[in-house]
């Protein structure tokens, strides 16, 4: 674990993490790297996440990485990435249940930001389905699959009844985590990386929707910012745990 988190450090240290890009050099020719390939340098050489170690983190949250560099605002990123690396650097002392668990918690948290953004009945019935589903599935519920499918249909349907753009993109954020948290009960895992991401960009997406042209980067850079604290207020909350017990 020491061998990743060490080359993190030593990028954040030296001022060489990026964002919006996989890796680069600086005008000084040396070599950048986003916040996932300072961890992991085959994640820069393919360009994907799908190269990170099972080891490091499960395959959600190494997709959901560049997500967490690239989305937040400018104010708070540096914030976030020494933040994640300090997590980073004690959550070897999480078991798999945990992390498991941790999952779904991360899904109620971009479907509760989704919901902050509409008024929608079909896009918020849809959205508080699949919270309270996660919430379940994360206090250590066995939710069986017809259901996970049923409220992914569900939210799919509001998906595209939905005229208001900010009420579809919270639906796709309920569809998507609810896809994610399916896909993880059946053990397709990278189907459920890929949804993580989604989920966090469709709520995103909700606030960007539900402003006016003017504010509507600072109201998606705020959700992203709300999203990327709740992710990683979840991952502090179960190390602290963990190191408790």
């Amino acid at each position: 674990m020491s061998v990743y988190t060490d080359r993190l450090e030593t990028f954040l240290n030296e001022g060489r993490l990026t964002r919006k890009e996989w890796a680069s050099q600086d005008d000084a020719g040396r070599a950048t790297a986003c916040l996932l390939a300072a961890l992991v340098p085959e994640c820069g050489r393919d360009g994907s996440a799908a190269a990170c170690p099972a080891e490091l983190m499960p395959a959600w949250l190494a997709h959901l990485t560049p997500w967490i560099d690239d989305a937040g605002s400018e104010e708070n990123w540096m914030e976030t990435v020494f933040r994640f690396a300090d997590l980073a650097a004690s959550w070897h002392v999480l078991d798999t249940e945990t992390w498991r668990r941790l999952e779904y918690r991360v899904k109620a948290v971009v479907v509760r930001e989704a919901v902050r953004h509409t008024t929608n009945a079909g896009a918020l019935s849809a959205c508080e389905t699949v919270i309270d589903l996660c919430d379940r599935a994360a206090s250590g519920e066995a939710i069986p699959d017809t259901t996970w499918s049923a409220a992914r249909s569900a939210a799919r349907s509001a998906e595209r009844s939905a005229t208001w753009s900010a009420a579809r993109s919270a639906a796709w954020s309920a569809e998507s985590a609810a896809s994610a948290a399916w896909s993880a009960e059946r053990a397709e895992r990278a189907e459920s990386a890929e949804s993580a991401e989604s989920a966090a960009s469709a709520a995103r997406s909700a606030a960007w929707n539900a402003e006016s042209a003017a504010s509507a980067v600072d109201a998606a850079n705020a959700a992203a910012d709300r999203i990327i604290a709740g992710v990683l207020d979840a991952i502090e909350t179960a190390i602290r745990k963990a190191l408790a017990e």
